[in-house]
């Protein structure tokens, strides 16, 4: 199973089509093509083995996420950004070929659902959209990904992101279920709320789980609130003399 937001922060890059119909994408690690024979890599830096077959796997899907954005682009009627992509699929019968600085590969994509890839895509655009302030397409995206059980929660904790804490805790405390929280992003607005709102050991169970590196800084400020209160509770002695 190939399962990524495979489009955020430092994995942007556009996907062209040349006048030969040759897929492309070029990020700043790796040039990337697919055609009827097979992908092929080139890496543009130095990469593991296990990072060129990655990248082989992900050229491999190049048509399908042309599709999944030219469907929501249509279902929506919004201009999707090229560099964003996203796809849930299954690849097999992955066979490859190392060359100097690069990789050959062929194998068959198969996506599974269809609904997903479109909420999934509209789901990473509408968190795109938010950071940009194009509040036109953030709600156009909304309108898809709340529809899916796999992108709800992590469209819900984006809107609530977009309002104030109070405001956001009432929104989540009608609408989110944070076992489905999928985004570490959407895990840090969700974990933020909570910090303002002072539900230190909800943070803690949310942000356990989540790899970003502002959510480790959360999860301190959490455990710190949190120890500062049982001291402040224990050294309260009013309540036994």
């Amino acid at each position: 199973m190939l399962s990524a937001f495979l489009a955020i922060s430092v994995l942007l890059s556009a996907i062209t089509t040349d006048a030969s119909g040759i897929i492309k994408e070029q990020s700043a690690f790796f040039a990337s093509e697919v055609s009827v024979d097979g992908a092929k890599v080139v890496a543009l830096k130095t990469l593991s083995s296990s990072a060129l077959k990655a990248a082989c796997r992900r050229a491999l899907t190049l048509p399908q996420r042309m599709s999944i954005r030219s469907e929501l682009a249509v279902l929506t009627a919004k201009n999707i950004p090229q560099h964003l992509s996203f796809i849930d699929a299954n690849i097999t019968g992955y066979r490859q070929t190392p060359f100097e600085n690069g990789v050959n590969c062929v194998g068959k994509v198969s996506v599974v659902d269809a609904s997903y890839n479109q909420a999934g895509l509209a789901l990473i655009t509408a968190w795109w959209a938010a950071e940009q302030g194009d509040m036109k397409l953030l709600r156009a995206m909304l309108k898809v990904s709340l529809q899916h059980a796999r992108t709800q929660a992590d469209s819900v904790a984006l809107i609530a992101s977009q309002t104030d804490s109070k405001s956001g805790l009432a929104y989540l405390d009608k609408h989110l279920h944070p076992a489905e929280l999928t985004l570490d992003h959407a895990k840090l607005a969700v974990g933020q709320i909570w910090l303002d709102s002072k539900k230190f050991e909800a943070v803690i169970g949310l942000i356990s789980s989540c790899h970003e590196p502002l959510c480790q800084q959360l999860l301190t400020q959490a455990e710190e609130r949190l120890q500062q209160i049982e001291i402040e509770q224990a050294n309260d002695l009013s309540s036994y003399f």
